[in-house]
């Protein structure tokens, strides 16, 4: 009797053990990267980045935008924001399929403005703004 309760304590107290364990785990495996970027001009190009490698995010997803440049003498509290990806093999730069996103000045959620989708791990890329150049954005990928 005394050798079915041990066991089954310690039974216990590993499968405790494997509790405290799985989600610490879990949490860094699926950790994304945020890059703050100054965006360029319509068609441009803005601060660059790569994306990622050690991250489990696979698209360029807006999560913050700061539209700091005003038009004309009233200040602007959203712009249109478009990301790129630069192609090593023709040397160009060319806007992801989504194409220009408008956004308000403020946070988002991961997912809620994909920029690009599925981008590959070390891949260079830029955020453009429609309007004015010069805006802040953050990009979780």
């Amino acid at each position: 009797m005394r050798k079915a309760i041990a066991a089954g304590a310690l039974a216990l107290v590993s499968a405790a053990g494997c509790l405290v364990l799985a989600p610490a785990a879990s949490a860094s495996a699926n950790a994304c990267v945020v890059t703050s970027l100054a965006t360029g001009p319509r068609d441009g190009v803005g601060n660059t980045a790569l994306k990622s490698a050690t991250s489990s995010c696979s698209d360029l997803n807006l999560t913050k935008a700061v539209n700091l440049v005003y038009s004309g003498d009233l200040p602007s509290d959203s712009d249109s924001y478009a990301g790129r990806l630069y192609y090593t093999s023709t040397k160009t730069w060319k806007t992801c399929s989504a194409g220009y996103l408008w956004a308000a000045d403020g946070s988002y959620a991961v997912d809620k403005k994909v920029l690009c989708s599925d981008v590959k791990d070390n891949a260079k890329f830029t955020v453009v703004s429609y309007n004015n150049q010069g805006d802040y954005v953050e990009i979780t990928h």
